[in-house]
């Protein structure tokens, strides 16, 4: 079938740019989208146009509109990689959208209402990208919401970010200059499994704070403005919590030991400290080490902090 062929195509898409075609996938470079004009791709054959499922766009500009993907009929996801769109002005019934290093327009109310079939929602490293982050919950559907390096016009995380939004598996909010959050920040994500937390400006962090997250794997909050952490209100994911990521210099002011480190968190496979370096203090190398006794492993970070594993930093 003409799905599971894997076909290669280089060819140019307008001057200095090109065409990378995988069957399902196409990758755009350097193309001019136009007001009322649809993407070209010389060399895409009409039939293969309708098999396409996931477009990316590099280094592109302009604007888009009702007509610029209407040849795509089963288009679902959209990458748009080191561009700059300007508008967006029609709904695009679009599930997965990924922007990184990008100029796009502010996520506000008008543009959250043309996304509003949205899954999974990434946008990494857009250091222009203003967030009003109460029309978030306006996206009822999302699974999994990743923001790194925006300007968020609140930077107190509130329940009300989140109101409506129970499907939310993974949610992070690395690197947005966030400076606190309330208690009950994140009480009505139920089902999440993944949050980040790290590189912003957070002081405290309150006990009762992920509380109602039962089903959490993953949380990392290292490289802020925390001074200590009770490590005992990390009870409530005593079944479930795999992946913890925190700051040595918090981990050692809490005065917790590796053994009741490991009896709040019996799961734990992994901590991660978060910096490019291993800590060097040595009680830093014997907590580690009964941790690894334990078969609980210690590294730098390659889970949190998105826009920094991509290099936006």
């Amino acid at each position: 079938m003409l799905k599971a062929c894997l076909l290669v195509v280089l060819i140019g898409c307008t001057v200095g740019s090109h065409v990378r075609k995988m069957v399902s996938e196409v990758t755009v470079l350097d193309a001019n989208l136009l007001e009322n004009t649809p993407l070209r791709v010389p060399g895409l054959k009409k039939e293969h146009k309708g098999l396409v499922e996931h477009l990316v766009l590099m280094n592109c500009s302009g604007s888009i509109d009702e007509v610029t993907f209407w040849q795509f009929p089963k288009l679902n996801k959209l990458t748009i990689w080191r561009s700059r769109i300007e508008h967006i002005s029609s709904f695009l019934p679009i599930t997965e959208l990924v922007v990184v290093g990008s100029y796009l327009p502010n996520l506000d109310f008008s543009l959250q209402e043309k996304l509003h079939k949205l899954r999974v929602l990434l946008l990494m490293g857009n250091k222009k990208l203003q967030v009003e982050p109460l029309i978030l919950k306006n996206f009822k559907h999302l699974q999994a919401l990743f923001i790194s390096e925006a300007n968020f016009t609140d930077d107190c995380v509130t329940k009300n970010w989140f109101n409506g939004m129970e499907d939310l598996q993974e949610l992070a909010l690395s690197d947005n200059g966030i400076h606190c959050m309330t208690a009950d920040a994140f009480s009505n994500l139920q089902n999440l499994r993944k949050l980040d937390l790290t590189y912003n400006h957070l002081s405290n962090i309150y006990e009762t704070a992920f509380k109602r997250l039962t089903k959490l794997e993953q949380l990392g909050f290292f490289e802020n403005d925390l001074e200590e952490f009770d490590f005992k209100s990390l009870a409530s994911q005593m079944g479930h919590l795999e992946l913890l990521g925190v700051s040595w210099k918090v981990l050692k002011s809490s005065g917790i030991s590796a053994e009741n480190l490991l009896k709040v968190l019996p799961n734990l496979k992994l901590l991660s400290f978060g910096h490019t370096d291993m800590p060097s203090d040595f009680k830093a190398g014997e907590f580690c080490q009964i941790l690894k006794q334990n078969g609980v492993s210690c590294a730098i970070d390659s889970v949190f902090g998105i826009s920094t594993i991509l290099g936006y930093q």
